[in-house]
């Protein structure tokens, strides 16, 4: 009927962990039930890379991909299932397949040991472990203002400065040209923390092949509309952190999330904010709208969803220009490859969230990693 139907509890991304309130969920059919639960007897394949969808189709059906699997992993990734490396993104799925024979038997023996608090929250929340979600109550700008302001005192930061070039000297560092500057500044390491195609660009005159494989990494375009409500103009009781919309009901938006459901402070006593996602790998072409056009969609989005009335109190549109790498099946192999040319590079880092995982902690986990490299080349210490 297009309003929304609560995730079953247990249910984690791909497969429930709890059969009862899976069984009791109207979102598949009773032959979609019966195809999921059939997965305990589907036979393991080959362990090759796979996209999403082909994997999710061959153990659950087309059903559960469709109606659940997709929007679920598709919130997070904004990218074509059909495209996306499992083994680049949810590898965990295929390692139960590999190690228990099914990714149902793997869950439910690791949920026989997990009686702990996450799954508490598990049970609390539907859908994704919203207990595992965090921030800060000025935002995320609260990280990065944290981290340079406990080294300020040691470094040199130059803003707005545009690299143009970076070169490799026989005896050993790189010259870094910037846009306003004649002679180059010579350092002996660089990191470069930027999208992998800016990276490419950058590294051309320097490594050719090496350029060539960070710019055929795929990037998708997002946008984000926020929007503020009294609660009074939402018929829905918005009991909910958020939605995530299947494919399959052609609407003009991804998700829905209700941060201030989420986190505190995010808007006052008796109203609610709300980020409406549009683009993603499967809808860009709505990103040639502008801001007051993607306003619009949302408000008649949320209108038919939630039962929205009348115009939000606040409004603020953000667009992700190529901001979301797209892990497409043979990312891991491109990343090797990647790897394996900057080791004759020494000093010389790519980070970034092209690489190793989209998440903050990824992001942080191969800048510490990039680090190490550069250390130990430049010094010859472990």
């Amino acid at each position: 009927e297009g309003r929304p139907v609560p995730t079953p509890a247990g249910f984690d991304l791909m497969a429930p962990r709890q059969l009862h309130p899976f069984l009791k969920s109207p979102i598949l059919s009773a032959a979609g039930k019966r195809r999921v639960l059939k997965e305990y007897w589907i036979e393991a394949a080959p362990q090759e890379d796979e996209s999403l969808q082909d994997f999710a189709v061959r153990r659950f059906g087309r059903e559960a991909f469709e109606r659940m699997i997709q929007p679920m992993i598709g919130g997070i990734y904004t990218a074509d299932p059909a495209k996306l490396s499992l083994r680049a993104t949810l590898p965990r799925f295929l390692e139960m397949e590999e190690q228990y024979g099914g990714v149902l038997r793997g869950l439910k023996l690791h949920s026989s040991h997990e009686k702990s608090a996450d799954a508490i929250v598990n049970n609390q929340a539907s859908g994704a472990r919203y207990g595992m979600f965090l921030s800060f109550d000025r935002g995320m700008s609260v990280l990065q203002e944290t981290l340079f302001s406990s080294i300020e005192n040691e470094i040199t930061l130059h803003k707005n400065s545009t690299v143009e070039k970076i070169a490799q000297q026989e005896n050993g560092g790189y010259d870094v040209s910037l846009r306003n500057e004649n002679t180059p500044r010579h350092f002996d390491s660089v990191i470069i923390a930027a999208p992998s195609y800016v990276a490419g660009k950058l590294l051309e005159e320097l490594d050719s092949y090496l350029s060539s494989e960070l710019n055929a990494i795929p990037y998708a375009s997002a946008a984000i509309v926020v929007t503020g409500y009294p609660l009074s103009q939402i018929q829905h009781p918005m009991d909910c952190f958020g939605m995530v919309i299947p494919a399959i009901e052609r609407r003009n938006i991804l998700a829905v999330s209700c941060t201030s459901r989420k986190f505190p402070n995010r808007a006052p006593e008796g109203s609610i904010q709300l980020r409406t996602f549009i683009g993603g790998a499967l809808q860009q072409h709505l990103l040639e709208k502008d801001d007051d056009e993607l306003l619009a969609i949302t408000q008649q989005e949320l209108r038919e969803i939630f039962g929205v009335e009348g115009t939000p109190e606040t409004t603020h549109v953000v667009r992700w220009n190529r901001a979301m790498p797209q892990y497409h099946v043979g990312h891991l192999d491109r990343v090797n490859r990647i790897g394996k040319q900057l080791e004759k590079h020494p000093g010389l880092a790519v980070a970034g969230n092209a690489l190793n995982g989209v998440g903050i902690p990824d992001v942080i986990q191969t800048a510490q990693a990039s680090v190490e490299k550069c250390w130990t080349e430049i010094t010859g210490a472990d």
